[in-house]
């Protein structure tokens, strides 16, 4: 369809279930302090993090007080300005999930993403959107997960179908269902 979208919002508590959408989405907090889940993977996000979705992963975040930008938009939107070639490139930052960028470079990445709020054009939000892109792509992905909270999370969706109750969980991992 070609969508796309930018908006910046306040959060202050969780996003009530686990959810999942058709377009990638990359979360920035500005300010304050998240947890996110995505897939099997817990890790807390602080300001001037990015978080990086892909489409059909289930996820939710929550946790304390945050402002975040968030940015959606689909395959078919990209491939209206960028080549099938560079489009693997530009998206393959999504695999990382996490990103803590160096100050230098987050200074860098407030500009470009000032810059997508502000643009007036589908082009030039594209342009601005490869830029971005592109720069995470370049970022180190940040792999400090909550392992045991992570182990938990892909116990359960391995297994929810036999999971009667919450004591079976806290037996399998030897912690206190509390």
């Amino acid at each position: 369809t070609g969508e796309y979208f930018v908006e910046m919002r306040e959060s202050s508590g969780a996003m009530p279930d686990m959810h999942y959408h058709d377009t990638y989405e990359i979360y920035y907090l500005d300010v304050g302090t998240r947890e996110c889940f995505i897939g099997d993977k817990f890790f807390n996000v602080s300001a001037g993090d990015f978080v990086l979705i892909p489409p059909q992963k289930l996820h939710r975040t929550g946790g304390q007080y945050g402002l975040r930008t968030l940015i959606g938009f689909d395959y078919a939107f990209l491939a209206k300005t960028y080549r099938s070639e560079a489009l693997k490139e530009l998206l393959s930052c999504f695999s990382h999930l996490h990103i803590s960028p160096p100050k230098e470079l987050g200074a860098e990445l407030r500009k470009v993403l000032r810059e997508l709020k502000d643009c007036d054009s589908e082009t030039t939000f594209a342009l601005y959107l490869g830029v971005l892109l592109e720069k995470l792509s370049k970022c180190n992905p940040d792999t400090n997960y909550d392992e045991q909270i992570s182990k938990i999370i892909k116990y359960i969706n391995d297994n929810f179908a036999q999971i009667d109750n919450i004591e079976q969980i806290a037996s399998q991992f030897f912690i206190s269902k509390f």
